[in-house]
């Protein structure tokens, strides 16, 4: 069965005919509910080391996540001292975050920085919904608005290129070397059971 994000991306690129002309059931829902959405913007240098104010820089996130249909229900700045290598940002801040994110329902977290494979994978780990960074978002708006079958397909294979760096390095497991160990993509167990 195909998921509703799926079936969207294959009717922009013309792969399936949309359902005015389909005689088939589809059966879920084509529009679905606007996804929560929180912004954090980790903030570094005081007011005179950067062009641009905290709040224009949040403004600007708010309106990318608006601009593809995302609910945004929590927007947050956070001054960064240090950069945190596991998680960017410091575990108090990223605990209190967490609260704000269960209470509100979050489904995802857009932080405005350029966050690396492990910095995410924690951040997902911790507050227990996706995360996407700054490059994630506008890969996805550039998805929404392509119009050609080229533009959708080169959208595509820059969003494949993007996520590459973020798998788990699951194919270093050899299943036919151990056949008792199996390669489980998604939860990325293989690595920490071999």
């Amino acid at each position: 069965m195909l998921r509703a994000d799926m079936f969207h991306r294959l009717l922009r690129c013309g792969a399936v005919a949309g359902p005015s002309s389909c005689p088939i059931h589809i059966p879920f829902d084509i529009n679905p509910d606007p996804t929560r959405t929180a912004i954090v913007l980790p903030w570094e240098g005081g007011p005179g080391e950067q062009s641009r104010s905290a709040e224009a820089c949040l403004a600007e996130a708010v309106e990318l996540a608006g601009s593809i249909g995302l609910q945004v229900l929590h927007t947050a700045t956070v001054p960064l001292r240090t950069h945190r290598p596991a998680t960017l940002l410091g575990q108090g801040k990223v605990a209190s975050l967490c609260e704000v994110i269960t209470e509100h329902a979050i489904e995802l977290v857009v932080v405005d920085a350029a966050l690396n494979p492990a910095q995410q994978r924690n951040l997902k780990r911790e507050w227990g919904c996706k995360v996407i960074d700054r490059t994630g978002l506008i890969l996805d708006i550039f998805g929404e608005r392509a119009r050609t079958r080229e533009g959708a397909f080169q959208v595509e294979l820059a969003h494949l290129r993007y996520q590459r760096s973020r798998l788990h390095q699951c194919w270093e497991v050899d299943p036919f070397q151990r056949p008792d160990r199996r390669c489980r993509l998604c939860r990325g167990s293989a690595l920490r059971d071999a």
